[in-house]
């Protein structure tokens, strides 16, 4: 992300996810993945393009405001400007099911079909796929 808020991107392109959609908007934040990336735009809205397959990378501008997103394997979670945790896409491993409902995050984020976020309270909590113990239940 350049300072002026503008994406550029580069590398394999299989999936559409290295190029930006053609856009004059600004960004605050990006994430991307192997098939699809996701951006904060300066409204706060979210964008994301490249493979939507699993419902990962919707089209259009969300109606939704956010403060961060981040992508990883087929799935996407952010952030909202409200500190809730909100996730989308492949939910094979309850990456998206399980996200918590009622907790008041700071931070979100990815990895492969594993999510963890950092409550307001400072507490870490993960769910989604834990073959390895990556995700383990508080």
């Amino acid at each position: 992300m350049r300072v002026d808020g503008k994406v550029i991107c580069w590398g394999d392109n299989t999936y559409g996810a290295a190029p930006p959609v053609a856009t004059t908007d600004t960004f605050l934040q990006v994430s991307t993945s192997y098939d699809h990336s996701c951006g904060v735009r300066s409204d706060s809205r979210l964008l994301c393009w490249g493979l939507n397959g699993r419902g990962q990378a919707p089209s259009g501008p969300s109606s939704e405001l956010f403060h961060s997103v981040s992508a990883a394997e087929a799935v996407t979670c952010g952030l909202t400007v409200d500190r809730a945790v909100r996730c989308w896409g492949y939910d094979a491993a309850g990456t998206v099911g399980a996200a918590p409902k009622l907790d008041r995050f700071r931070a979100v984020g990815l990895g492969g079909l594993s999510a963890c976020g950092i409550r307001d309270d400072g507490h870490v909590i993960c769910w989604g796929e834990n073959a390895f113990g990556q995700a383990p239940r508080p």
